[in-house]
């Protein structure tokens, strides 16, 4: 039996890359709004978080302190070492193309969901107590999600915290890291003790 390659494109994701780090500035909050699913090699994948990771602490971005946060991580050698990374800016074409990259990226990742999605409904048919309309309800919900995540805007780490603040009432813990971000995470909120004051 052949082996299928699911739909992809390595060159776009390398693309992408390579334009983060030659101009974040401009072009890193919108890949974070696509969301890290876009990268399908997974070696792409692991410098787009170590790259995310970066901009969500306010640190410099170019390709040494990308390679220092992969080493820090001990995922370096896993996406190929330091060559790889400096390869990215050798084959970068410029920001003027990103939004298309993108949209490409998003398709092949939606196809891939959709492909999955194809294999659970026959495995799901193929039940000996299979529920023909449960099983078409659960098709119908998760189509939604493939095509809100298609038209959606991952909202970055500082602007979800952001977000969560403006709507929480009540005592919290704040942890030290982002009481330098001036805000607080999703996980201090489950746990009640310290009143907090977001500074201005």
């Amino acid at each position: 039996m052949n082996h299928v390659i699911p739909p992809q494109s390595p060159d776009i994701e390398r693309a992408v890359l390579g334009i983060m780090l030659l101009e974040p500035e401009t072009t890193i909050k919108q890949t974070i709004e696509a969301g890290e699913e876009i990268f399908y090699m997974p070696q792409y994948r692991l410098i787009f978080k170590a790259i995310e990771y970066l901009y969500e602490h306010g640190d410099l971005i170019d390709q040494f302190t990308v390679c220092e946060r992969l080493k820090h991580e001990g995922r370096l050698e896993h996406i190929g070492g330091e060559g790889t990374i400096a390869g990215l800016l050798g084959e970068t074409p410029g920001s003027a193309f990103i939004e298309r990259y993108l949209k490409i990226l998003r398709e092949k990742t939606s196809l891939r969901s959709l492909i999955s999605l194809g294999k659970a409904i026959n495995n799901s048919c193929n039940e000996n107590k299979a529920d023909p309309a449960e099983i078409m309800h659960n098709t119908e919900s998760q189509l939604v999600e493939i095509k809100t995540f298609m038209e959606k805007k991952k909202l970055s780490l500082s602007e979800r915290i952001r977000e969560w603040v403006l709507v929480t009432e009540g005592d919290f813990f704040v942890t030290e890291c982002y009481k330098e971000l001036n805000l607080v995470t999703v996980s201090d909120k489950c746990t009640p003790s310290v009143t907090m004051i977001q500074k201005k």
